[in-house]
């Protein structure tokens, strides 16, 4: 068999042009197109992967924020309870101190209350003695127990100057006696005898009389004066049974 190489060489020409055209037009941009898709894959895939990550670290990033949240929650409970106990507490002790206040000035009021009462009963009691011993002297309110105190006096004025008031200077002091009962004759000269013995000649001596002593006599040597009478004994027995109370 003959071989025409002409026709040969032009059908080799042809698939070589063939195989051209095809890299060149087909080819290059199929393979072009493959190859952005594959990029494209390629960056999708990354983005997918980076995507990945972030939500990953966000979640590892909300974890560990919910778990510090959780601790802090915990922390702020504990923080509030051990607030609340402490002012409790504190409430607590104000409230105790306010109760024990009051109740210390109650009893306070309450015992300046039964002393005033128990003040009054005393001051009550002794006036009530004092007039009870009063009406009971009185009965026994006699001359005869005139005499018995009035020889008392005498016997105080009779003191040496040591000891009793000073002697008295050129002026001769005002004397005063007064008394429940009358002084007779006899009684009025021995007391004038003690007065100038005590206190010099020259005194003026003025008498009176005045029932409230119901016995007794009261003398008033200048700023001086000797009480030996039931009034005064009765008012000293009222005093000091109120100043005992």
């Amino acid at each position: 068999m003959d071989i025409n190489w002409t026709t040969f060489l032009f059908e080799i020409a042809n698939f070589l042009v063939l195989v051209w055209i095809v890299w060149r037009f087909l080819y290059r941009p199929v393979r072009d197109i493959l190859d952005r898709r594959g990029k494209a894959i390629a960056d999708e895939i990354a983005q997918g992967n980076a995507a990945r990550a972030e939500a990953e670290e966000i979640r590892t990033r909300y974890e560990s924020r919910l778990a510090d949240w959780q601790a802090e929650r915990q922390a702020a409970l504990r923080k509030l309870e051990e607030e609340l106990r402490q002012e409790r507490e504190a409430r607590l002790k104000a409230l105790e101190a306010e109760i024990e206040e009051r109740t210390a000035a109650a009893r306070l009021l309450e015992e300046r209350r039964l002393a005033d009462l128990q003040d009054e009963a005393e001051k009550l009691a002794a006036a009530n003695g004092a007039q009870l011993a009063a009406r009971l002297l009185s009965l026994a309110a006699t001359p005869e127990l005139q005499n018995r105190l009035f020889r008392m006096a005498l016997d105080d004025l009779a003191t040496p100057p040591g000891d009793g008031p000073p002697a008295a200077g050129a002026e001769p002091p005002s004397v005063t006696v007064t008394s429940a009962f009358d002084i007779d004759g006899a009684q009025r000269k021995t007391l004038e005898g003690v007065l100038a013995a005590r206190f010099g000649d020259n005194l003026s001596v003025r008498y009176e009389t005045d029932p409230a002593l119901l016995a007794g006599v009261c003398i008033s040597v200048g700023a001086f004066e000797w009480a030996a009478n039931l009034r005064d004994e009765l008012r000293y027995f009222a005093e000091s049974s109120h100043g005992q109370g």
